[in-house]
């Protein structure tokens, strides 16, 4: 409210935010990563547009997301199933339910811990799929970083890290993709921008591998977007 006082029009909306940390819920009860990282940045573009002088016309909304969404198919994980959408994104605190079928342990074993931030990053790729759909005029893109060393785990500021030994992006490497969708032509619409600023239908990757089509992609952003304005609806200030 006390930004959009001072403007009447916001051009591009860069949602930004990751953390990969221990489970927890918002004050409405929502699973905490996908509170911050998706409802937040969900609501704050819905007001912006609402507020905004022109409304969606010509606004860009870039989504940092990660590779890491991809996970979700690889793995079989149930990153955005019809159970944890149906509770209006109440915190899963058993993750091996998401797992299921052959060696689900395993897998479990192997990505389980990150569960709620795969769940938030799938959400940010989906946001960006839907939103030209729902608000024709606006630019909207994702943002796949690559593997940069941020400080969003402990262990990447290490003096021996996988930054140190060549594994990962620096900082500024992975902000160059997020400056190339913000202010970069948009090829395509709703579209993913790769570490090296292609830009991607979303889900390709999936669909190669017979893991999720691209109708069932979106049918799951539909549903999420219809999930997200019920939770938004609970909320205090709006």
């Amino acid at each position: 409210e006390l930004f959009m006082n001072l403007t009447s029009r916001v051009d591009i909306v860069v949602n930004n935010a990751g953390f990969a940390g221990t489970p927890g819920h918002t004050a409405e009860g929502i699973d905490l990563h996908v509170g911050a990282m998706h409802v937040g940045h969900w609501l704050l573009t819905d007001l912006v547009i609402a507020r905004n002088k022109g409304g969606s016309h010509n606004m860009r909304v870039v989504n940092v997301a990660s590779g890491t969404h991809h996970l979700c198919a690889v793995f079989g994980m149930d990153c955005l199933g019809p159970e944890f959408l149906e509770s209006g994104f109440q915190p899963v605190m058993d993750t091996k339910k998401a797992f299921k079928g052959t060696l689900a342990a395993l897998r479990h074993e192997l990505v389980g811990g990150s569960l709620h931030y795969f769940q938030a990053k799938l959400a940010n790729v989906l946001h960006a799929l839907h939103l030209p759909k729902k608000h024709p005029g606006i630019q909207a893109l994702s943002v796949d970083l690559g593997w940069v060393s941020t400080s969003i785990q402990p262990w990447m500021q290490l003096k021996i890290s996988p930054f140190q030994l060549g594994f990962m992006r620096s900082a500024s490497r992975g902000a160059d993709p997020i400056v190339a969708a913000a202010a970069g032509p948009v090829l395509l619409n709703g579209g993913l921008v790769d570490p090296n600023r292609r830009q991607w239908a979303p889900f390709t990757v999936e669909e190669r591998l017979g893991l999720r089509t691209r109708q069932e992609a979106e049918e799951l952003a539909t549903h999420l977007w219809e999930v997200t304005v019920r939770a938004t609806k609970r909320m205090p200030s709006t």
